[in-house]
């Protein structure tokens, strides 16, 4: 049994659909939701999440690390040096490609990570207790099997509801559609390529 079962919501189509799955009891309850706010989410998202909160019967906090977008605003006047996000990039003898991203790792993941040691009562530093296990729900359907990982974390495992019951995210815009007359917002930094 886990000690902590948390949906990381991104409340975009997949997480919504699967925060909702959650509250009518066709996925089995979680402890929290947890949206790591980057700080460059287009308004209609936080809109969003905003109603997530009013129809869900479980707590849904928000943390922020970082600004991402602050960030680079820092970083173009030369006052932050080290970030990394994706942007397209045209080598000198012209070959296209895209630069090395850290920024889902650095603005999601590690604020996650952070309210989850906080929750099962860990300080920063403190190690955890042996056979401790947090159960991550990701809002990942089958058509994004690819972004399917395990978690680096050895207490953390992910899973991944959506991709176990082979909804699509066309299945998860109809259902939302169906059950609540609305489609979620994509979600995904104002200016990110992906």
């Amino acid at each position: 049994m886990a000690d902590l079962r948390i949906l990381s919501l991104g409340a975009g189509v997949q997480s919504s659909t699967l925060a909702m799955l959650i509250e009518q009891g066709k996925v089995p309850m979680v402890d929290a939701g947890i949206f790591a706010d980057v700080g460059a989410e287009p308004d209609d998202v936080i809109t969003w999440l905003e109603w997530l909160k009013s129809k869900v019967s479980y707590p849904i906090y928000i943390v922020q690390d970082r600004n991402l977008k602050q960030d680079l605003i820092d970083f173009s006047l030369g006052k932050y040096h080290k970030i990394r996000i994706p942007f397209h990039t045209l080598s000198e003898n012209g070959k296209k490609g895209m630069n090395r991203r850290t920024c889902t790792s650095d603005y999601k993941i590690a604020p996650i990570v952070k309210k989850v040691r906080e929750m099962l009562g860990l300080k920063k530093g403190e190690k955890r207790k042996k056979g401790t296990k947090v159960e991550m729900l990701m809002g990942i359907s089958r058509d994004e099997i690819s972004r399917m990982k395990t978690n680096q974390i050895k207490y953390i495992e992910n899973q991944y509801p959506l991709v176990d019951m082979g909804w699509t995210r066309q299945k998860c815009k109809d259902w939302f559609k169906e059950n609540y007359k609305l489609t979620p917002p994509r979600s995904a930094c104002t200016f990110c390529p992906f």
